[in-house]
């Protein structure tokens, strides 16, 4: 089944191109065909008629496909490796050169000559221009070598001008093959959403009617014939297409939202919205739901919005803690939310990452901005990708007539917070950083450039400038991300702020309890690995073990035995009141020794975690 359709310019093009689509089974469906001017657009509207679903071309191939059809048009991207191998070839020839290339290709010749600083003639195709003219004013120029596509050697050879080509080079190639899989996979996945809601219309959650302007109904739901054994189709109708309701979207074509009536006593909220065709309202989707499930579900939805963030509910009141560790943590923070850099959040699991990057936001000059805070491991590449950049009107089939804004849009002028960020992978990873870099999105399967305004806010609990040193994160996108640095320290770190920590607990959420000093000196005595969400669990079950107004000393007691006996046979994970050991300082660095420095690999080895790794190596002296 043909999908995508490769315009191909010159017999290199054509020959490496087949090569690498008859020879690998994930290009089946893309075929290849040759042409250049008027020609390639014939074959781009049979194509387009045929059912493509996305071209590639190059040069001004690409410029005669890119705005003409309502589906991908990819560039085959000219690199600086091409235009300087291209000129070494005719540099052996002669020394009087000219570059010959239109749109992307020209501006990347420029490029070349500033940062290359060789000599040569650059000169731009013009739309529609003559190429013959174009050679024919290089050589008033003297000119004796032209570089350039097909088109250029054939006014060349016209005019009998020595010419080399500019040949594509495959990775250019493979960078275009690869987006159009990318883009296809896309689109399937939006075609396959879109059957699937074609397929669950029938058990929505609302009653859906669709009524014709005679006022006869022409469709209705599953939900809609159960509502109706309630009451008779006549009666429904004459409530809802009312002298009142009719003109208001038969003549005027205007929605009708949220209006409440009343059907047996019962309340409902009832919308209607015109079906129009060619300026037409040919019938209008009545959507009818009880008032009572509206009730329930806007108390969901107010909670999944705390939830993900749309708001930022906490300030550095909320931090709890006097250790010094926490203090200088905190006054770092009120320092650096006065800046408008991004802030890389550096801590481990349980550490309060997203509570001090919505109290960093409501300490902020965006503070009256939205606070949008995701999750990057939580979703898969594709779907994370349209949560941050959106996608555009026709993107794919059962979009949004309208598109769908991204999280960046939503949060302009505000704080987006993006937690676990080492997780995301290479693609979302080169788009967020034009975000950084130039302060602007385009949408999928879009092509408008939209300007943004954000405040990029991530955290991990990830070395993720080792994970740049192997490859395995993108080193321009750390920097950019990491202009300014927050460490969160441990609670192994700060244990003086346990006492603390579980009083303010406890007085928030079980003010009729009481706990003793001596209880909460106990706790003191852990390395809490799983940090306050281990500490608070802990408490938690100490709670429910509880019978009484007071959490007993022997119920602490009890709990923490369970939950740390399992560490004993570890020196490294050993209570810290036991005074830390040469033996562990030999093993640390036996164990660095055995992984080459590898840190990752050693604290996996030891089952501590990088950053426990990280804190034991600087007591040591080991960095």
């Amino acid at each position: 089944m043909m999908e995508t359709v490769i315009f191909s310019g010159q017999k290199n093009f054509t020959r490496e191109v087949t090569y690498l689509v008859e020879n690998n089974p994930k290009y089946e469906g893309f075929i290849v065909t040759e042409a250049v001017g008027k020609k390639t657009e014939e074959l781009g509207e049979y194509y387009y008629n045929q059912g493509a679903k996305l071209f590639i071309a190059r040069g001004q191939n690409y410029d005669r496909l890119k705005n003409k059809y309502d589906i991908p048009v990819i560039e085959v991207r000219c690199c600086y490796e091409e235009i300087l191998k291209a000129f070494q070839q005719a540099n052996k020839q002669s020394k009087n050169i000219a570059i010959i290339g239109y749109g992307s290709i020209f501006r990347m010749i420029k490029t070349f000559q500033e940062t290359s600083g060789e000599s040569f003639l650059p000169l731009e195709i013009q739309p529609d221009g003559d190429l013959v003219e174009l050679v024919k004013e290089g050589l008033d120029q003297g000119v004796d070598t032209f570089v350039g596509g097909l088109n250029t050697k054939n006014a060349c050879e016209f005019l009998g001008a020595d010419h080399v080509m500019l040949e594509i080079s495959p990775p250019s190639l493979i960078d275009a093959l690869e987006e159009a899989c990318h883009l296809l996979a896309v689109q399937a996945e939006r075609n396959r959403n879109y059957q699937f809601i074609q397929t669950i219309l029938n058990v929505a959650g609302e009653a859906v009617f669709a009524f014709k302007r005679d006022r006869s109904i022409s469709y209705i739901n599953s939900r809609s014939k159960k509502f109706l054994k309630r009451i008779p189709l006549t009666t429904f109708t004459d409530l809802i297409m009312t002298d009142e309701n009719y003109p208001v979207v038969f003549e005027n074509g205007q929605q009708i939202e949220n209006k409440l009536i009343e059907i047996n006593s019962e309340q409902f909220v009832f919308s209607m919205i015109p079906l129009t065709s060619e300026d037409s309202i040919y019938g209008t989707v009545v959507h009818l739901k009880s008032a009572t499930d509206i009730i329930s579900s806007e108390n969901s939805v107010r909670k999944q919005l705390y939830t993900k963030g749309h708001v930022a509910h906490k300030n550095f009141e909320d931090i709890i803690g006097n250790s010094p560790q926490m203090n200088q943590a905190v006054g770092w923070a009120k320092r650096i939310a006065k800046s408008d850099n991004s802030i890389l959040i550096l801590g481990e699991t349980g550490t309060g990452k997203e509570l001090f990057a919505q109290s960093i936001h409501t300490h902020s000059a965006r503070k009256d901005g939205p606070f949008i805070a995701i999750n990057c491991a939580a979703l898969s590449s594709s779907v994370l990708e349209s949560e941050l950049f959106g996608y555009d009107k026709g993107a794919f089939t059962g979009a949004n007539t309208e598109g769908k804004m991204g999280i960046f849009e939503m949060a302009h002028n505000g704080t987006v917070f993006l937690d676990e960020i080492g997780e995301i992978n290479f693609e979302v990873q080169a788009k967020l950083l034009r975000v950084l870099q130039e302060k602007e999105i385009v949408r999928v399967g879009g092509e408008k450039v939209i300007p943004v305004d954000v405040r990029i806010i991530s955290a991990t609990n990830k070395d993720l400038q080792s994970l740049s040193f192997e490859g395995k994160f993108r080193n321009d996108l750390f920097y950019r991300l990491a202009v300014l640095e927050l460490k969160l320290p441990a609670l192994s770190d700060r244990k003086e702020d346990i006492p603390l920590i579980i009083s303010n607990y406890l007085t928030q959420h079980y003010p009729e309890l009481m706990i003793q000093t001596k209880s909460l000196d106990y706790f003191k005595q852990f390395d809490y690995f799983g940090n306050i969400r281990q500490l608070i669990n802990l408490i938690e079950r100490c709670v429910v073990m509880t019978d009484y107004s007071e959490i007993t000393y022997n119920t602490v007691v009890d709990i923490c035995r369970q939950e740390f006996q399992f560490n004993q046979n570890n020196p490294l994970t050993l209570k810290a009141n036991i005074p830390e050991t040469k033996t562990e300082k030999e093993m640390l660095e036996d164990t660095l020794r055995e992984n080459f420095g590898n840190r990752k690999e050693t604290a996996r080895k030891l089952n501590i975690s990088t950053a426990t790794l990280w804190r034991k190596m600087k007591k040591y002296g080991l960095i």
